[in-house]
């Protein structure tokens, strides 16, 4: 265990952002109602160097937040209505139409939003939501791979110039 280093204000914002980026639908809930924004601030107060480094990016990112949202709208980021934060959002989510000069808190989003997925996905209703059922044992003989898969498989290694043998079940 090591102590946990986010304020009040950092973990309120993200949990604001995260559940911008991942919100309570008919699915399931919140990524702050799974405890993202824990695993954030866990996975920054680490004392390995990569964490150190996300640490930066990603407490930098948040107060930039604030900031933009204050010099945009007078307002902090979290108190700020859902079409403000969302123009914030808009300027630095999406790959190719991000604002000029926001390259870094575009870098910012998006680790964040990596960080608040992997937080919220690896929680039991992260899980659910995926519908993922993990491995699950084959009773009898092994089947093989389907007929599908099969020739999904032969046009992959085509297109690769790869051995084409045909892979018998």
């Amino acid at each position: 265990p090591w102590p946990l280093i986010m304020s009040q204000k950092e973990l309120d914002l993200t949990a604001t952002l995260g559940d911008m980026i991942i919100p309570e639908d008919e699915y399931s809930p919140s990524a702050t109602a799974v405890g993202a924004p824990d695993f954030i601030n866990e996975w920054v107060s680490a004392p390995y160097e990569n964490q150190h480094k996300d640490r930066v990016l990603i407490l930098s990112g948040l107060h930039w937040l604030d900031a933009e949202s204050k010099a945009r709208f007078k307002t902090a980021f979290i108190e700020a209505s859902t079409p403000q934060r969302e123009l914030i959002a808009d300027d630095i989510a999406f790959a190719g139409r991000i604002k000029t000069g926001y390259s870094q808190p575009a870098r910012f989003f998006a680790r964040f939003r990596s960080l608040i997925s992997g937080g919220f996905y690896t929680t039991d209703e992260g899980l659910a939501d995926l519908q993922y059922q993990g491995n699950q044992p084959v009773i009898g003989d092994y089947p093989g791979p389907t007929q599908d898969a099969l020739e999904h498989l032969q046009s992959a290694l085509a297109q690769l110039n790869l051995d084409k043998r045909v892979i018998q079940p």
